[in-house]
């Protein structure tokens, strides 16, 4: 029988279990154990909050006064030994004389933390028990809700550190008399008490927030105070919210006596008392310990509350964190303001100031999309060289159009800081609700699988380069959603390299653009590989420069938008883009003077592209390493390349003169013409004027391994000089040989490709595609072929088809020159395994015929087989 480890538990632990757990879930604990039994009578906590009596149906205001007392009654009766910490906040709990009763019991129970927390919007306050200030040795009080009146021989709390007042009346002159009497006060928070002209002096004060209305607020004494937060509950001054002549502080002696602040929460009330002042330029003694200001309400179309803000800044040479929220009530700034403004940015009467040297976070909350706003932007941008991240949340009321422009406008600032970034935070409830209920679904998929398979928690525990793995093969938004898996993967899909926004990026398309720039200026690290689909790309070029960039995809509206085509801008052509990938689609591209190449791209993708006649002479030879490139209807009438490490050409276009001259590595050639129509005439095609024939053009291919080879490259190829019936050099690693779209009926084509077949002795797969103009070729052109078949000019030392494995012909017409091709692949193929004929039209008489003539054909090798599909 294995031991009851619950009943051997040790004293102190059972103690520090029910110090954790609920006043009635504490006393249900005796049925565990015989040593569990009673134990919760000395627990040294007593909370008597929400979960200790809980609203009912029928009592939705007020609890059962009666029930709740006995009970609190029976808790503290059966209690042993002393209560270091007593806890009153019961939802809707009124003061009552039984709380006076408790007082006096609690205090000969050596009390060190007590809280009371009274429910009485409607009713007086109510006075607490004398022996809270006779008998009490606290350290931490809470009140609210209740009248707070010291006696006149009240001494003080000698070890009081945390105070707390929440709604409590207080005396005439509370802070300035009271204050002094608590000599170890650490931390005091004040929220709606009466005390309009509070007076603090205190030695030993660190942290005060201060939450409540008033006129005045003074600082004597409090050499200690790093934490500062001042806010309000509403204007008491006349004139709109406006101070009196005599309401006012001067900034200097107000922060003078702040020697130690660290943290300023900066209210309007205190703002505009501030602002009422003089306000320098710059404090005489700076703020060498502020690290964090906040300023959750400033009007910005009022030049004393934006002097004050520049003052505090210009002050605070350790500045880290800098928050403003722009007003509700704020409009945008007239003329003069934004030139005072910036005048007083660009002051520069004071060299021996250095602002913003450590500036970390820069935040922007309820923007407007104002010049003053961008003007700060501009400022901390520029003279803040430790900046990562400035945060912007427009307000809900500013158009797209607005949050744009802005974004557009703050994305071309200067930055002095390498690692700084933009982070736009917009509110969109419709797409959030969206996101919600999916990832909602993600998160009850996955923790059903967890609990299927009783394992621990795999996810949290991946190492930080697999979560990178696996954000990296997921769309943008899925890896957003996985930021609800764990606290692991929270955010880490902003530091992922890889950025796609292609047609499924989500979203309308009024709202796409914006949202692109949000994740782009909130990414964090460097972006390997980023695909874009904009019309406008000039104001991230700048963003994107530092974030050395590989693989990089612009697609850009089509004709049918009525834009025209965008030109890109030169700085993509810079040592800021260390591109190896480029793909380019509806662009104009215009190389500059001074572009000195791509080193290290290797593939090189355009498509419906606006070139120089000259592009591929004059870039490709600035690409030392480019091995493979893509070209599909772009502009040009003269390709000649020159790329000494190119292995992989696709040339789909249309042109009038293409050459290659040093092109020692290219080994996989297609020349097509899918991209344009074909109802011109051959003899008058795009290839004229050319002065290449056969011969030239295939000695500058000698590692020619794959031709595709279009039908308006072959009647280029048939037209200008000489066709041999062999080449003087054969190409020898040609292995892979396709014409789509012949035209038998024309002996010149036909020359051609019986000229390739004979000069490819290792040739292993041969495919020909006949052209939709295809006719019956008259006699002439049957029996010439027939020759050229026969071989009687070949020579004899070249053995053709000695390695073919594989022969296709695609909408087969059953022509007698496609019988004759057939019979002479099967006579002279050794190692022929497959012939695969592909008819126009199926159900034809010939195509039958032409089978059984097939058949009849003698072949050569024994696997060699013939398909017709």
């Amino acid at each position: 029988m294995t031991a009851d480890r619950i009943s051997n538990l040790p004293g102190d632990v059972i103690d520090r279990i029910l110090k954790l757990l609920p006043i009635k879930d504490a006393a249900r604990t005796s049925l565990l154990s015989r040593s569990w039994r009673h134990r919760r009578r000395s627990i040294p906590q007593l909370v008597f909050d929400g979960n200790f009596a809980p609203l009912s149906k029928k009592d939705v205001y007020l609890p059962n006064l009666t029930k709740v007392m006995v009970n609190i009654y029976e808790a503290m009766l059966v209690h042993d030994g002393p209560i270091t910490k007593f806890e009153l906040a019961i939802p809707g709990f009124e003061w009552c004389p039984h709380v006076d009763l408790l007082m006096l019991y609690l205090s000969c129970k050596d009390v060190e933390e007590l809280t009371l927390f009274f429910w009485g919007p409607g009713n007086p306050y109510s006075n607490l028990h004398s022996s809270l200030f006779s008998a009490f040795d606290l350290k931490r009080l809470k009140l609210q809700y209740c009248k707070f009146c010291p006696p006149s021989g009240f001494t003080g709390f000698s070890k009081l550190t945390f105070l707390q007042l929440e709604d409590v009346s207080l005396p005439e002159g509370f802070f300035e008399n009271f204050i002094p009497k608590f000599p170890l006060l650490e931390e005091l928070r004040v929220t709606d008490c009466d005390d309009t002209e509070p007076v603090f002096e205190s030695h030993s004060l660190k942290v005060l927030f201060f939450r409540s209305s008033f006129y005045k607020i003074c600082f004597k004494d409090t050499p200690a105070l790093s934490v500062l937060s001042v806010l309000d509950i509403g204007d008491l001054f006349c004139g709109e919210g406006e101070p009196s002549e005599d309401d006012y502080l001067d900034m200097v002696p107000f922060f003078a006596s702040l020697p130690a602040l660290q943290q300023l929460n900066l209210g309007i009330q205190l703002l505009l008392l501030l602002a009422a002042g003089r306000i320098p330029y710059r404090l005489p003694t700076d703020l060498h310990h502020l690290e964090v200001l906040e300023i959750p309400r400033l009007l910005l179309d009022r030049l004393p509350q934006a002097r004050v803000l520049v003052c505090l800044i210009m002050s605070s040479p350790n500045l880290q964190t800098l928050t403003i929220q722009i007003d509700d009530d704020g409009d945008h700034p007239p003329s003069e303001v934004v030139a005072s403004l910036q005048q007083l940015l660009e002051a520069d009467d004071q060299p021996g100031v250095f602002c913003l040297q450590h500036l970390e976070e820069f935040n922007i909350q309820d923007g407007r999309g104002t010049q003053v706003e961008l003007d700060l932007v501009r400022f901390v941008l520029a003279t803040a060289p430790k900046l990562r991240r400035i945060s912007i949340k427009p307000h809900d009321e500013l158009s797209s159009g607005k949050v744009l422009k802005f974004l557009k406008n703050a994305a071309l600032c200067k930055r002095i800081s390498r690692d700084a970034e933009l982070r736009y935070v917009c509110d969109d409830a419709d797409e959030d609700e969206y996101r919600v209920e999916d990832e909602e679904a993600i998160v009850k998929s996955h923790m059903k699988r967890l609990r299927e398979l009783n394992a621990a928690d795999g996810i949290s525990s991946l190492p930080d380069d697999v979560i990178t793995r696996i954000l990296t093969f997921l769309p943008i938004v899925d890896a957003a959603r996985t930021s609800l898996l764990s606290r692991n993967w929270r955010h880490r899909w902003r530091s992922i390299p890889q950025l796609i926004f292609d047609v499924n990026f989500p979203g309308p398309d009024s709202r796409k653009t914006e949202r692109i720039y949000e994740a782009l200026l909130g990414h964090e690290g460097p972006i390997t590989k980023l695909e874009l689909i904009l019309y406008d790309v000039y104001p991230l070029m700048r963003h994107l420069s530092g974030k050395g960039i590989q693989d990089l995809t612009l697609r850009f509206e089509d004709d049918t938008s009525g834009y025209p085509r965008y030109q890109l801008h030169s700085s993509l052509f810079s040592a800021a883009f260390p591109l190896k990938r480029l793909t380019l689609q509806y662009c104009k591209v215009r190389v500059p003077s001074c572009f000195e190449g791509f080193k290290n791209l290797t593939l090189l993708d355009i498509a419906l592209v606006d070139l120089p006649n000259d592009f591929y002479e004059n870039f490709l030879p600035l690409c030392p390493l480019l091995e493979e490139l893509r070209v599909f209807d772009c502009t040009g009438k003269e390709h000649v390349f020159v790329a000494p490490s190119l292995k992989v050409l696709s040339f789909n276009s249309t042109c009038q003169k293409i050459c290659f001259k040093h092109t020692p590595l290219l080994s996989v050639v297609s020349v097509l013409d899918d991209s344009v129509p074909h109802e011109h005439v051959f003899e008058e095609g795009p290839f004229v004027n050319v002065n290449l024939d056969i011969v030239s053009l295939f000695a500058y291919l000698p590692a020619l391994e794959r031709l595709d080879l279009g039908s308006d490259m072959l009647q280029f190829l048939a037209d200008n000089g000489h066709v041999p019936y062999q080449l003087p050099k054969p190409v020898h690693n040609l292995k892979f040989l396709k014409v789509p779209r012949i035209l038998l009926h024309r002996l010149p084509q036909v020359r051609v490709l019986v000229c390739l077949i004979m000069s490819a002795p290792n040739l292993k797969r041969l495919t020909i595609q006949l052209g939709d103009d295809n006719e019956h070729p008259p006699s002439e052109v049957v029996a010439s072929l027939q020759k050229l078949l026969n071989g009687e000019d070949l020579d004899p030392g070249v053995c053709c088809l000695h390695h073919l494995e594989e022969f296709n012909i695609q909408d087969s017409r059953g022509m007698q020159v496609e019988l004759d091709m057939v019979r002479f692949v099967l006579a002279t193929a050794p190692k022929l395994r497959r012939i695969s004929i592909n008819p126009q039209a199926k159900s034809d008489r010939e195509g039958m015929q032409f089978l059984k003539e097939v058949t009849l054909c003698k072949r050569i090798s024994r696997e060699a087989e013939v398909v017709y599909l």
